[in-house]
């Protein structure tokens, strides 16, 4: 998609440097053409501090697994797209025992009983989307602490569920059409920036501790159960831009919406797609989910 593919675009920097300070690259391609034929074959053959370079197009790969070395993956000439097999079941990605230098960015997930499981684990996940999946992305292990930011989360059951960690950090999410926006079972996690839109409930705290700030709750049937409201969370009309001039994806932001940061008290961009101008024109809100499924695939 154009949009997509823009904010991908200003990444490049970042993941040539990453890619400069690697100890070796892995490249895979759908076609089977690259220098592992699968990701997972990419994933065993790497040790911590390689690269794995991920050309966009579609994997059917169910359950990849990286266990115990740190290594940094990215995406390629487009967004490589990660479907279950069987649909709601499985993981797309299990981080098991990584370190502080994991990075998982650009990649998609559709329709996994979960999408990201992180256990134990620490490192930044971010630019990703997660789409039809029973959770999008799950994290425990009592030193589990990652990094989760700039992710998309559509039509899901739960969009993250924390049963334990010290520190989760997530950031900047866009979580809608969803049960659950954000659960926390165990641990803590703090919360901010992020949109919780047209889900059940937004976020529910049984076992665990979440401190909300700076986010923004609309069109939920609940906002919270179990958890405190955030300090400056904020419950104005979300403006996607479903219906609007201008933008090539529903879930940028109205010039008008109250997640940029002159329009909120924050002073804070909030959401995944704060990149690029917001529309213009009028943006519609009154939708179905199922609609707004079909203009984002």
């Amino acid at each position: 998609m154009v949009a997509r593919s823009f904010i991908i675009a200003l990444l490049i920097s970042i993941l040539l440097h990453g890619a400069a300070s690697a100890q070796a690259i892995y490249v895979v391609k759908a076609d089977g053409s690259g220098d592992a034929p699968t990701i997972q074959a990419a994933i065993d053959l790497a040790v911590s501090g390689d690269a794995i370079s991920v050309w966009g197009g579609y994997y059917y790969e169910d359950n990849l697994l990286v266990y115990g070395k740190d290594i940094h993956f990215q995406c390629q000439n487009g967004i490589p797209v990660i479907i279950s097999s069987n649909y709601r079941q499985g993981t797309g990605i299990t981080f098991r025992n990584v370190g502080s230098s994991t990075n998982l960015l650009g990649f998609e997930f559709r329709e996994f009983a979960r999408g990201i499981s992180i256990e134990n684990g620490v490192g930044m996940f971010w630019f990703c989307i997660i789409i039809d999946c029973a959770t999008g992305i799950e994290v425990s292990g009592a030193s589990s602490a990652p990094s989760i930011l700039f992710i998309l989360v559509d039509s899901c059951g739960t969009g993250i569920s924390v049963l334990d960690g010290s520190g989760v950090s997530v950031e900047n999410m866009t979580i809608v059409g969803v049960v659950t926006g954000v659960e926390s079972l165990g641990g803590s996690t703090t919360f901010t920036r992020s949109i919780i839109n047209g889900c059940e409930t937004g976020a529910l705290c049984s076992g665990g501790s979440i401190s909300l700030s700076c986010n923004n709750f609309y069109l939920n049937t609940a906002d919270y159960s179990g958890c405190a409201a955030g300090v400056d969370d904020f419950y104005g009309m979300t403006r996607f831009c479903y219906a609007a001039e201008g933008s090539a994806e529903p879930y940028f932001l109205h010039v008008d919406s109250p997640c940029w940061a002159e329009n909120n008290a924050c002073g804070v961009d909030v959401g995944v797609y704060t990149s690029m101008p917001g529309c213009t024109g009028t943006a519609g809100e009154e939708t179905s989910w199922g609609a707004i499924k079909k203009i984002y695939r």
